[in-house]
């Protein structure tokens, strides 16, 4: 026997979180926060395992030009159990790799602006985790402050 949950408000803006019986076992759902909820049934029963779990990375932009394999940030899992192994499931076309728990740049150039990725985590002992991740490169050519020490980005104003 499977479960379900669902999530309504109770009319304060407070949300309501309610299990029903005869669903799949083993649900993943959000707690209208965008907020996970992993579910499983355990001896017939169902139980909330985890409020907070997900994928977690350190950082998320790179330096345009940086060479492959430089790192980006370290992949973490919250709310999980044991040790995970990270792959990507979608790498923007080869712009980033992973080696261990760090995301690094990958073979294929970047150019400056944003692009998404995807990495999926998983313990080999069922608990997995895909999230999404917006990556920035970052083009350091163009710097929009000024130096004034250097005379080209000084104005000089005549006093009379």
């Amino acid at each position: 026997m499977g479960f379900a949950v669902v999530i309504a408000e109770n009319g304060f803006g407070i949300p309501v979180i309610s299990v029903e019986a005869n669903a799949p076992a083993a649900t993943i759902a959000e707690n209208g926060f965008g907020i996970p909820i992993v579910l499983v049934e355990q001896n017939g029963t169902p139980m909330v395992i985890s409020g907070l779990a997900g994928i977690e990375l350190s950082a998320a932009s790179f330096t345009l030009g940086d060479a492959q394999g430089t790192a980006i940030g370290t992949l973490s899992v919250f709310g999980g159990s044991g040790t995970y192994t990270f792959t990507l499931t979608d790498d923007a076309g080869g712009k980033v790799q992973i080696d261990g728990d760090v995301l690094e740049v990958g073979a294929t150039v970047a150019s400056a602006g944003s692009f998404s990725i995807t990495v999926h985590a998983d313990n080999g002992a069922g608990s997995v985790f895909d999230r999404t991740f917006l990556i920035t490169v970052i083009d350091t050519a163009y710097d929009p402050s000024l130096d004034f020490s250097d005379d080209r980005n000084s104005q000089y104003i005549p006093i009379i």
